[in-house]
C-alpha cells in the first residue's frame, strides 16, 4: 500500500512537471509573436504617392518580408521595386529583394517586399525605396 501512494505521487508530480514544461514553453511561443507586433507601420507621403511599410517578419537568420503599399491618385506606378529597393542595417550589410509580390502600374500598389536573412548582430534594418515621385523612401525599425 505503501508503494502505490509512493507510484501516484511520483506520478501526480509527472504529470505537473510535464503540464508546466508545456505552459512555459507556449508562453515563450507567445512572447515571440508579440515581438513581431511590436513592428509597427510607417509611412512617408512626400510628392505625389503615399509609401507605407509594414514588417510582416523581421527576425535575424530568417527571410525578411515586409507589406509594402504605394498609393496615389495622379501619377502613374510604373516603379520596379526588385531594383528601388534595398534592405540596409547598422553593420553595412545592403541585401536586394528576393522577391515582389504587387505588380506595377496603376494607382495602388499592395504586395509583400521579401530580401535574404539579416545577420543576428544587427541593431536596426533600413528599407529603403529610391525615386518614388523624385523621392527617396526610408524606413527604419529597431531590432535589437
Amino acid at each position: 500500500m505503501k508503494i502505490l501512494g509512493i507510484f501516484l505521487v511520483l506520478i501526480l508530480v509527472i504529470l505537473v512537471g510535464s503540464w508546466a514544461w508545456i505552459m512555459i514553453g507556449a508562453n515563450q511561443a507567445s512572447q515571440g509573436a508579440v515581438k513581431q507586433k511590436e513592428f509597427l507601420k510607417q509611412s512617408d507621403d512626400q510628392g505625389e504617392v503615399i509609401v507605407e511599410a509594414t514588417p510582416i517578419f523581421l527576425e535575424p537568420g530568417k527571410e525578411v518580408r515586409f507589406k509594402v503599399v504605394l498609393d496615389t491618385h495622379s501619377v502613374e506606378l510604373s516603379y520596379d521595386l526588385l531594383k528601388a529597393a534595398s534592405l540596409n542595417d547598422d553593420r553595412v550589410n545592403s541585401l536586394k529583394p528576393l522577391s515582389w509580390s504587387g505588380g506595377s502600374g496603376g494607382h495602388h500598389l499592395n504586395g509583400e517586399l521579401a530580401f535574404p536573412s539579416i545577420s543576428g548582430k544587427a541593431k536596426f534594418v533600413e528599407l529603403t525605396i529610391i525615386n518614388i515621385s523624385g523621392f527617396d523612401r526610408k524606413f527604419r525599425w529597431n531590432i535589437s
